[in-house]
């Protein structure tokens, strides 16, 4: 799985304000999924697994690829059980 991609990258820093910022950023997804887009896994610490899977459809061909030993709070969080 690879993130670069034809087209440009934004960065954008917001404060926690908690349940609010959560929510912007449930809807910055949105509009970076219409937009065909994707979000940087290695720069996100909340992306959902449902937006994870859209950004990234191979997940589970990759996920065949990982050591039954190894685990993250990232992956579980990502593929939602979904993984090895």
């Amino acid at each position: 799985m690879s993130f670069p991609r034809e087209g440009l990258t934004l960065a954008l820093d917001f404060p926690n304000r908690g349940q609010t910022t959560l929510d912007l950023l449930e809807e910055l997804d949105g509009l970076v999924q219409e937009a065909g887009g994707c979000v940087y896994p290695a720069k996100d610490a909340r992306m959902s697994a449902a937006s994870f899977q859209r950004y990234y459809p191979q997940w589970k061909e990759f996920s065949r690829t990982i050591d039954p030993q190894f685990s993250s709070s990232f992956w579980r969080r990502v593929t939602a059980g979904g993984g090895p």
